[in-house]
């Protein structure tokens, strides 16, 4: 069970997450308004038109990684002739839209399974997940965000961090 969440604070130069040998099983686009959370991430009004794309990673049989993005529509026309046939949204931006990601945040946040989840991940209700909630920057705007739910038996991390903590690079020593 994942009770506590701890902040870090130095510099994070790079996360890995490693996925098992995966593959889509279906994906899904489709058009909706953007609340007020998804307009926030992709700085665009809310109601604004966006284009939800939904799919589901498998480890054989497994799925074990429900996704759901959202990109404005008016940056990406088209995109919903698409919909059952994409299984990597960022090589298919780059090779319909010649856009490619500069940078990306993500948060990674544990959750407990709602019956959407519990379902499409063969999990119980309420049962732990990881969300990776990922905000992507492309050439000039954000363009993506999308949050992924990962079962914690498929997903794993590693964080490796450079540069001095916070607290060594004060000369004063009453700060420590």
């Amino acid at each position: 069970h994942l009770e506590s969440i701890v902040q870090i604070n130095d510099s994070i130069t790079h996360i890995r997450i490693r996925e098992e040998r995966d593959s889509f099983s279906s994906s899904v686009v489709d058009t909706m308004q953007a609340d007020d959370r998804v307009a926030e991430e992709l700085h665009i009004p809310p109601l604004s038109s966006v284009y939800r794309i939904q799919r589901l990673k498998l480890n054989g049989n497994t799925p074990f990684c429900y996704v759901v993005s959202y990109l404005a529509c008016e940056q990406v026309p088209g995109l919903e002739q698409i919909s059952g046939k994409v299984l990597w949204l960022s090589k298919h931006l780059h090779d319909q839209y010649h856009v490619n990601p500069l940078h990306a945040d993500e948060k990674v946040t544990a959750v407990a399974a709602t019956f959407l989840e519990s379902n499409l991940l063969h999990v119980t209700l309420g049962s732990p997940l990881m969300l990776v909630q990922r905000t992507a920057m492309y050439e000039k705007n954000v363009m993506e965000f999308s949050e992924s739910y990962y079962r914690p038996d498929y997903f794993h991390i590693a964080i490796h961090m450079e540069g001095r903590p916070e607290y060594l690079q004060t000369e004063d020593p009453s700060a420590y």
